[in-house]
């Protein structure tokens, strides 16, 4: 249920909109008289505005530059699904709805709901909003599947020895046993993705949703 609240004759005209998070009218009379006695909050003027001091504040306290970019993209995009409204304005709803049209398994949608609660809940505790919508969005616990094993680290070994006259499978091998790429991933590779002066393959320009990361290659890495 959603209540437009409205000040006293002597404040401001603007209303207040939020969701209560029932459809009791009783639960909702309560949240407005909390509402009410509750403390002024700082509003942004926009969801751009709130996205923007958010990254400003974590960068500031080390956020990596992927995580960043993570961030900016998830928060991008609810962004344009919403229409770029006042945070405040966003509903448990609203976040059920785009989690449940994104197209995505239950894992990912996870992944993307906790960029959401992350977001949300610095606004609530730096004071912009007065509670993150994600408190009411129910999320089923993630099933996490059976680890299969399709290569032993002795196939893995014969694959390697088997292609070292071809530097081309070597590389695709590499990609996959070493960094971790998916098939994709590995067909559009490219040189710049990769910093082997820290025997390192990692790379701002590999793309974000990439598992490309900053973890030493193995060993026998050539």
């Amino acid at each position: 249920m959603r209540r437009a609240i409205s000040p006293g004759p002597t404040a401001s005209t603007e209303k207040h909109y939020f969701a209560t998070g029932t459809n009791v009218l009783a639960d909702a009379i309560v949240e407005v008289q909390r509402f009410k006695q509750g403390p002024q909050i700082e509003r942004h003027s926009d969801w751009k505005e709130a996205v923007d001091s958010f990254l400003r504040h974590k960068v500031e306290k080390g956020y990596a530059e992927r995580t960043r970019e993570y961030m900016v993209s998830t928060l991008d995009r609810f962004g344009d699904y919403v229409h770029g409204i006042n945070p405040d304005r966003v509903t448990a709803k609203m976040i059920r709805e785009w989690l449940d049209n994104l197209g995505v398994n239950e894992s990912s949608q996870h992944t993307y709901f906790r960029a959401l609660r992350v977001f949300f809940n610095w606004l609530e505790k730096a004071g912009r909003i007065r509670r993150s919508p994600t408190r009411e969005v129910h999320q089923a616990k993630s099933k996490q599947s059976a680890r299969v094993i399709f290569c032993t680290p002795e196939q893995r070994d014969m694959l390697l020895e088997a292609a070292k006259d071809s530097p081309d499978m070597t590389f695709v091998l590499r990609c996959g046993f070493d960094c971790g790429l998916r098939k994709d991933e590995i067909i559009n590779a490219r040189n710049d993705w990769f910093d082997l002066s820290v025997r390192s393959p990692c790379s701002a320009s590999a793309p974000p949703s990439s598992p490309l990361a900053c973890v030493p290659t193995s060993v026998s890495s050539g």
